[in-house]
């Protein structure tokens, strides 16, 4: 990498910590709610760029595939070459785990809701909590309905805002999330929704309204205008 070298050029690569991280699963490209969609035989490299299988889902999805991302963590001295970890973390754990490794760990505040992680750069074992996700609003490029997901130990349990219903995966097990065991796992399903929910009212999460101007006469294809590729 480019940017390592450098480092190495200026002579300060053992003194700087690195987190190589994504925001998002890459683009899906699905013709998911637009059955109209046309790709051409010269244009399918182009319009399916991207594949997390065996991941469900992409950007804009809430399943793994469009939020789980590789991270890689490189801190000179300290961490634990050459190790994999499959805790889950999340992006807000970066601010308390960067400032407990160049020792500010005492500007942590008490409100944040990231974690430090840097036992797991070190190798060592530790269990990092739920993960949550708040998405209340429709997406433009996976046609996600609005709502909420927790990611807790093995479990993945999604909640729709529009019906209130929940789907529940275990990624270990299942990492397509390809069979729904809300059903199945009842207990499990309960608990995980009344995490999600008592954080959203913890964090003041803000929650669809309703829209005045929402014509339910109005058809789709009225709606939208389709292009072909």
């Amino acid at each position: 990498m480019i940017q390592v070298e450098a480092l190495e050029e200026l002579g300060i690569d053992d003194n700087t910590i690195i987190f190589f991280y994504s925001d998002n699963g890459g683009m899906a490209a699905a013709n998911v709610g637009n059955p109209k969609r046309i790709i051409s035989a010269d244009k399918q490299d182009w319009a399916f760029s991207t594949s997390n299988l065996p991941l469900r889902g992409a950007k804009g999805w809430l399943y793994e595939g469009g939020i789980r991302v590789p991270l890689i963590v490189k801190w000179p001295g300290k961490g634990k070459r050459g190790t994999e970890c499959a805790v889950p973390i999340t992006s807000i754990d970066m601010f308390p785990t960067i400032l407990n490794m160049v020792g500010a760990a005492e500007k942590i505040g008490k409100d944040k809701e990231g974690v430090d992680i840097s036992p797991l750069v070190k190798g060592e074992a530790m269990e990092r909590g739920p993960i949550y996700w708040h998405f209340p609003h429709y997406s433009n490029h996976g046609m996600q309905s609005p709502g909420g997901a927790i990611r807790d130990g093995n479990y993945n349990l999604l909640e729709y805002f529009e019906n209130g219903t929940v789907q529940l995966f275990n990624p270990k097990n299942d990492i397509g999330e390809q069979n729904d065991i809300s059903e199945i796992e009842i207990e499990k399903t309960r608990e995980l929704k009344a995490k999600l929910q008592q954080w959203r009212e913890e964090t003041g999460a803000q929650m669809m309204t309703s829209n005045p101007d929402y014509d339910s006469s109005v058809k789709a294809d009225e709606f939208y205008k389709y292009k072909n590729y």
